[in-house]
């Protein structure tokens, strides 16, 4: 019942980045997310059908001149997850980051809350981003 409960309601800010630390940590990445490089790197995921919903409560910025500065306004999640605990400030000059304060039950216990189709898709999500960044790094070396 309580599956069917978290399908039907709206999949908040808070839940996307909960689920995304989750599985941030679940692929074992670096426990350090730069906030706007995240906010940037998923923007262009928006408008996909497929991610339609882990996106449903997040405001994209749009910048009609320039495109490359279009983001998804994630800063009351990223705030609310330092609240929580679940993201720890990294205190400093330059962009804020913060680090993924997961470990497995922490993980197991976001994921079998949320949705197992909203779990899926984020995965899928996961698949993409990793994808994304592999060929700009591809890209990047294709230069040198």
């Amino acid at each position: 019942m309580m599956q069917k409960e978290m399908a039907t309601r709206q999949f908040s800010e808070f839940d996307f980045i909960r689920l995304f630390c989750a599985m941030h940590y679940k692929a074992r990445r670096v426990p350090i997310i730069n906030h706007h490089a995240l906010e940037k790197k998923l923007y262009p995921f928006y408008d996909v059908p497929e991610y339609k919903e882990l996106f449903q409560d997040i405001v994209p910025k749009k910048d009609g001149i320039y495109k490359e500065s279009n983001y998804l306004d994630l800063q009351k999640a990223f705030t609310t997850a330092r609240i929580v605990g679940l993201l720890v400030p990294i205190h400093g000059a330059g962009a804020l980051k913060s680090i993924v304060f997961c470990n497995d039950d922490i993980a197991s216990e976001i994921t079998s809350t949320v949705a197992p189709e909203m779990v899926d898709k984020m995965a899928r999500l996961f698949v993409m981003l990793e994808n994304v960044e592999e060929a700009k790094h591809v890209k990047k070396n294709i230069k040198k």
